[in-house]
């Protein structure tokens, strides 16, 4: 018969709780362990033998308790050249859940770049009685900060106008980005009129 604490970290069971062991013949004995802790833990069983007057078998027990058994697809997340926009931050979607037994979590990883440079985080993924996970995240901002309203294209339409008169659109330049931007701009001296 095993025995042990209640609070063993270890639990110790078995398929056969009393056997006899006849004479000269040896006894297999199977045995379970339940680790109640994560990391490192120690425990010990003891084995009474009816009848015997002296101390029951003690067997120290070892093991490594793992928490929940989790994987990352990816360890690296590059969006390489991509177009910038308002903020600067890598968000993920859902922020925390729950993983249920044998399924599968799908995290939004979003890079929302403001600059045309590289911009590389790290993202940690921490499970509650297990271990933590890190990507690598990484994206260069392509493009321009500097957003026009109006929008320019490039050509812009004036509409119809009398010959001689002068015309004016105004358009609103907006830097989003975490740098000064220079501006210049270029417009041709003459303009062809064409019959």
């Amino acid at each position: 018969m095993i025995q042990q604490e209640s609070d063993a970290a270890i639990e110790c069971s078995t398929t056969k709780p009393e056997a006899i062991i006849e004479p000269q013949e040896t006894l297999t004995l199977p045995f379970t362990i339940k680790a109640n802790g994560v990391g490192p833990l120690v425990s010990t069983a003891s084995f009474h033998i009816a009848g015997s007057t002296e101390s029951p078998l003690r067997l120290k027990l070892h093991c490594t308790g793992e928490g929940p058994v989790v994987s990352v697809s990816q360890e690296h997340l590059d969006w390489g050249l991509s177009p910038m926009r308002e903020s600067s931050v890598f968000t993920v979607h859902p922020f925390a859940g729950v993983i249920p037994a044998r399924k599968k979590l799908s995290l939004t990883v979003t890079a929302e770049l403001d600059d045309a440079i590289q911009f590389t985080d790290k993202l940690t993924i921490t499970i509650i009685g297990g271990i933590s996970y890190t990507v690598t995240l990484s994206a260069e901002g392509k493009g321009t900060t500097i957003v026009s309203a109006p929008s320019m294209h490039s050509s812009v339409n004036m509409g119809t106008h009398f010959a001689c008169s002068q015309v004016r659109k105004q358009f609103t330049l907006t830097n989003r980005g975490r740098r000064s931007q220079d501006k210049k701009s270029k417009s041709r001296e003459h303009l062809r009129l064409l019959d």
